[in-house]
């Protein structure tokens, strides 16, 4: 029955809607509904429907097309001190041609790349599961058009010259014949300061935020911590040039702004452990650590692959004050201010932040509600603190880059910090950190940041070769042979480019009308209105998409064949 009403449907009303036209081409006064052969409302209906179909499919393949002719890939590797993270990245241009991020799947491995420093010839090996994660997310045909960047942070900074040189070597190796595109230059170590900066633009980006708007950045990772931020209030001039706020020149929203960023290499939350613990050894205080848990215990000693047995005695106001003595004793108050480690003159904190890396690992992700303040984090830390070995490894038995042991010292250092080196009170509740890790499901951090501006990089630099290309202008004969070295001697004349250009709309015409033929067929089972109710409006949709992505499929497999079979040719020709 559904074939027969389909049948008596779209058919039966070409042909007497065809024959009612010729009736008008003879000079026939008659309208078609007083036609002696008048189109049943059935058959009206079927065509509404038809058209529909049509309409929809239509605008289905053509928003598909340009949006996959416009997906823009990226990809940039994060080699952080405690391991490796892949950003693929993926981005459309909006109508104003600025890039819109459209999805970023974050992968990460470990161990980091700073941990092959006594091996850095097989460092760029621990890169390959990060490259297959991305080959398998980007179409094939689309590899060696998407650039690849890596950044090492303060692991690698801390390795020392020879190491990280070495390092970096093979991972050039590495990423070189990963089929990406790739120059040596996009390998290196990413300066603390740019860090904070792009981790700034990532997060201002990610919540929309205007220029007037802005929040604050707070990020710890193993061996470095940066913070970014818009000052509220210009600094009173100061005569003393060691009180003078460094800062950034940026583009935001488009405008210019000063932003204060620093970044503090040594007080990432594994270093500074690792400085702590060893300053207590020397101290002869094995026996009566306070920044530990309650009882004896081995610990780990972070940068320096040794281990020290230690008693912790669990006093996290202890520990806080012997960290400011040892990691913050020059920062606080100054004669500039207000001042951070170093001595160095910083601005006040501002009213608002997001924190992430480590502040997520160390608070909400142990039961701390965000957004938090310090008096929170010196609560948390006196439970912990006060606990036993036992009790706090039981209490809490999943701690992201450590163990429940590690919690007393953890959040006694970033409690610190805070206070003492970003200058934010301790009971000033008007002050809002929140911390998480994604932003409308992007995984925080200075990769988006940083690329935003590579291949903004990258397109200036098309543009000027566009440019120069342009104002050489070469002569007929130039340009053809230039046209046949890029196609590696497969050029093509006019009448040539013509005939492929009038088979691809020949393609895309018969793509449409199959796709059309076989949804209206699948979907539509009834001829009660004049517009598709729901159910066939998604399955209409539901088999276009089926369709599209089968001829993708099948075209993409063309493609590789075909490149396959010219390289043979060409291989052949140079025999």
């Amino acid at each position: 029955m559904r074939a027969t009403r389909r049948a008596s449907g779209p058919s039966a009303q070409t042909s007497e809607s065809g024959e009612a036209a010729m009736a008008g081409a003879n000079g026939g006064r008659m309208s078609l509904l007083g036609a002696k052969r008048t189109v049943s409302r059935a058959q009206v209906t079927a065509l509404a429907a038809l058209a529909m179909v049509s309409c929809l499919i239509l605008g289905y393949l053509f928003t598909h097309r340009a949006a996959a002719k416009k997906v823009r890939y990226g990809l940039m590797i994060d080699a952080g001190s405690t391991g490796s993270r892949m950003h693929t990245f993926a981005f459309s241009p909006s109508l104003s041609g600025k890039l819109v991020l459209l999805s970023d799947d974050f992968y990460p491995v470990k161990p980091g790349l700073s941990s092959y420093k006594d091996a850095p010839n097989t460092a760029g090996a621990s890169l390959l599961p990060l490259l297959e994660r991305s080959r398998s997310l980007i179409p094939a045909s689309r590899h060696a058009k998407t650039p690849v960047y890596l950044r090492a942070t303060a692991g690698l900074r801390m390795t020392g010259a020879e190491a990280s040189a070495a390092i970096l070597d093979s991972v050039r190796a590495t990423l070189q014949s990963s089929g990406f595109m790739f120059r040596d230059h996009w390998a290196s170590i990413l300066g603390g300061n740019d860090e904070g900066i792009y981790s700034w633009i990532t997060v201002n980006y990610l919540l929309g935020r205007e220029a007037a708007d802005t929040v604050g950045t707070l990020e710890m990772g193993g061996g470095s911590a940066q913070v970014a931020f818009i000052p509220r209030a210009a600094p009173k001039p100061i005569s003393n040039p060691e009180c003078v706020v460094p800062e950034e020149n940026i583009s935001f929203s488009g405008q210019k702004m000063k932003l204060y960023t620093t970044s503090h290499l040594g007080y990432g939350l594994k270093k500074a452990k690792a400085d702590m613990m060893t300053k207590l050894v020397a101290m002869n205080r094995r026996d009566s650590n306070p920044c530990l848990s309650k009882g004896a215990q081995e610990v780990e000693i972070p940068f320096a692959s040794k281990v020290e047995q230690m008693t912790g005695t669990g006093a996290f106001k202890e520990c806080e004050e012997l960290i400011d003595s040892v990691l913050g004793k020059d920062a606080g108050n100054c004669t500039c201010g207000l001042c951070t480690y170093g001595a160095k003159f910083q601005p006040q904190p501002i009213k608002e932040y997001v924190a992430f890396a480590f502040y997520m690992e160390r608070t909400v992700d142990i039961g701390l509600t965000s957004p938090i303040t310090l008096a929170d984090l010196r609560r948390k830390g006196d439970e912990v603190c006060s606990m036993t070995k036992e009790a706090v490894n039981k209490a809490y038995p999943h701690i992201a880059n450590g163990q429940g042991v590690d919690l007393c010292f953890d959040l006694a250092f970033i409690h610190s910090h805070l206070h003492k080196g970003h200058g934010i009170p301790e009971f000033d509740e008007t002050i809002k950190i929140h911390v998480v890790s994604k932003i409308k499901g992007v995984e925080l951090g200075w990769a988006l940041g940083a690329m935003f501006d590579e291949l903004s990089k990258l397109d200036e630099e098309a543009m000027q070769q566009k440019n120069l290309c342009k104002s050489q202008r070469p002569h007929r004969t130039s340009r053809a042979m230039a046209g046949m070295a890029g196609m590696g001697g497969m050029g093509m004349s006019a009448d040539q480019e013509a005939m492929i250009r009038k088979m691809e709309m020949e393609e895309t015409l018969k793509t449409y009308n199959d796709t059309v033929y076989r949804c209206f067929g699948e979907c539509v089972d009834s001829f009660r209105g004049k517009t598709l109710d729901g159910k066939e409006e998604a399955c209409v949709r539901k088999c276009a998409e089926k369709f599209v992505k089968f001829s993708q499929r099948a075209q993409m497999r063309f493609g590789e064949k075909q490149q396959e079979m010219q390289q043979e040719m060409m291989q052949q020709m140079q025999k």
